[in-house]
């Protein structure tokens, strides 16, 4: 159980592999988009929940081209 006190998210993890789109692995791409797009989105949702209800609380996303 999350505890009722969380007041800010920050999503700053990311996964990137060297390479070409066309060459890389299906895996490896399923990989970039669980890490990337899939676990900051679901983590927003769940404590966002949190967050609204207690009427307080940031959400910072992080991004790079790195």
């Amino acid at each position: 159980m999350i505890s009722q006190g969380i007041n800010a998210l920050i999503n700053n993890a990311a996964l990137g592999h060297d390479g070409v789109l066309a060459t890389m692995h299906e895996n490896d791409i399923s990989a970039l988009i669980k890490v990337n797009v899939e676990a900051p989105i679901l983590l927003t949702k769940y404590l966002s929940r949190i967050m609204l209800l207690n009427r307080v609380g940031r959400i910072i996303n992080v991004g790079s081209i790195i």
